[in-house]
């Protein structure tokens, strides 16, 4: 049987920023066009362990740091 793999996005999200909802929407509806909701989990908020569980069983791994997000969205706009 072929295993099946995901995309698992995990990250904070705070439903009083409108950033956040509106991202969070075009994350859904951009794994729907595409056609890949069976694919993509996307994870919002988890414990400390929770997160280690998911590294655990993960075959890769990106991190972003919230100080790196800040900086590589400057570069791609300059």
């Amino acid at each position: 049987q072929k295993q099946k793999l995901r995309l698992v996005i995990v990250g904070g999200y705070d439903p009083r920023l409108s950033e956040n909802v509106d991202y969070f929407r075009e994350l859904n509806e951009l794994a729907m066009k595409e056609g890949v909701t069976d694919y993509v989990l996307f994870i919002r908020n988890c414990s400390q362990e929770e997160k280690a569980a998911i590294i655990k069983n993960s075959i890769a791994l990106i991190y972003t740091p919230r100080s790196e997000e800040r900086r590589v969205g400057k570069e791609c706009r300059s």
